[in-house]
């Protein structure tokens, strides 16, 4: 089976603070993970860095690569990345869903 994700993180930060280091995994087609933690550990981060959400939306310097079905994660646009990646996210609220289309 082929990586469908790969994470290849060296280190993530929010400015001086270094929030995630040497995460390296890999998910394959049919596979399913559970990312569990401490509260502010970084599951969050991780997320958002695998769905391409940083740097768009959130700012932070990252030190490694992620590639989705073996493409660099920052050679595909929004709209690609929003056809093959979706999340789920605690609060209800914070879910992105758009009521119109254009």
């Amino acid at each position: 089976m082929e990586n469908v994700i790969s994470v290849n993180i060296k280190s993530f930060s929010y400015g001086e603070n270094k929030n995630l280091k040497n995460i390296k995994f890999n998910i394959k087609d049919g596979e399913f993970i559970l990312l569990t933690g401490n509260s502010g550990c970084g599951k969050s981060t991780l997320i958002r860095i695998i769905t391409g959400l940083f740097p768009s939306f959130y700012e932070g310097k990252l030190d490694g690569e992620v590639e989705i079905l073996g493409r660099d994660i920052n050679e595909y646009n929004k709209g690609e990345l929003s056809k093959i990646l979706s999340i789920v996210f605690q609060n209800p609220k914070d879910q992105f869903f758009l009521y119109k289309c254009l």
